[in-house]
């Protein structure tokens, strides 16, 4: 495990009276099964962020993939089994974020045959309340109201016996994020910087737009990979739940989405990848690399100090120095 940030020259200049901090991340990603995440080292990260693969509606072109070929109890198992080594990772008091949909079924599917929704976003959490209990609590579910542009769960817009009753069926429009986070102390050498916490600072929309209960969001274009979903989803989470330096990791990186906010936004991250299909025939590690490989970046922010009418302001810049790893 690397580590993921260092404080280095917090130098005071005319330009910036509050000065200038430089946090050098790094963004690992593994081209292997997220079962591999096994292997990590426990507490040493910061957030989980990620999307699993849709269970049996979405063939990533991979044989060893999960979710087309499996059965739901295969598919649950297999979950259990990449969260519980993500759990394991995890820093206490951290969080683990689950984007996940029900699954429509159509009545030609076998073996009832008949319309019925699969309630995969209650199943998981059961699944992982039951499995790990004792390590973690569920914090609740936000709502991400969206469109399916495509044959996934939500099924078609009209359905059923329009336009007569009885047996009209409901277009599902959304997705669920599960927040759970993980029981236990937090030790002194975890406790954020100062400096670092100055600069993860939310404004007062922001705070109050992202802890609603319901994101209105518009899918991601599935221009290259068939299941991207939204840079704001991980953008949204990562300043909800996470400092400046701490370390991101999503176990299904995809096409890197939540790697690249997190270099957009100072965190290192960690992600990992077993391969996909494109829409465009770009080979997918080109099209990964392509996303996550952001600039540095220079984000100002303000240091407050005092209370009251004793309260000072000073401005000063975030350098982040992002360097990536594809051990």
């Amino acid at each position: 495990m690397v580590q993921s940030v260092k404080l280095t020259n917090f130098i005071s200049d005319e330009e910036r009276p509050g000065g200038r901090v430089r946090v050098d991340c790094l963004h690992e990603i593994h081209f292997q099964d997220a079962v591999n995440i096994k292997k990590m080292r426990e507490n040493t990260v910061d957030l989980v962020i990620t999307s699993p693969p849709y269970w049996s509606i979405k063939d990533y072109g991979r044989e060893e993939q999960l979710g087309f070929n499996d059965t739901l109890n295969e598919y649950m198992r297999k979950l259990r089994e990449i969260f519980g080594a993500c759990i394991r990772a995890l820093k206490p008091n951290s969080k683990l974020c689950i984007n996940i949909g029900d699954q429509f079924l159509r009545a030609s599917t076998p073996p009832k045959k008949v319309y019925q929704i699969i309630p995969l976003h209650a199943m998981l959490i059961n699944n992982l309340l039951t499995a790990f209990g004792d390590d973690i609590v569920y914090l609740g579910t936000i709502y991400w109201n969206k469109v399916t542009r495509s044959k996934t769960s939500g099924g078609g817009q009209i359905m059923g016996s329009y336009p007569f009753p009885k047996s009209g069926y409901f277009f599902i429009n959304r997705e669920f994020i599960a927040l759970f986070r993980k029981l236990g102390r937090v030790k002194p050498k975890d406790k954020p910087d100062p400096i670092l916490k100055q600069a993860s600072r939310m404004t007062l929309p922001e705070w109050r737009e992202f802890f609603k209960d319901t994101w209105k969001i518009p899918p991601a274009p599935q221009d290259t990979h068939m299941a991207m979903f939204p840079e704001a989803i991980p953008l949204r989470l990562i300043k909800m739940y996470s400092i400046v330096g701490n370390t991101i990791l999503d176990p299904f990186t995809g096409s890197g989405t939540t790697n690249r906010m997190a270099g957009l936004l100072g965190r290192s991250s960690i992600g990992y990848e077993i391969g996909f299909e494109t829409k465009d025939g770009t080979p997918w590690k080109k099209l990964l690399k392509k996303k996550i490989e952001v600039e540095n970046q220079q984000i100002p922010f303000t240091i407050e100090e005092g209370r009251g009418k004793k309260k000072t302001r000073h401005e000063a810049l975030l350098d982040v120095r992002n360097s990536y790893s594809y051990p």
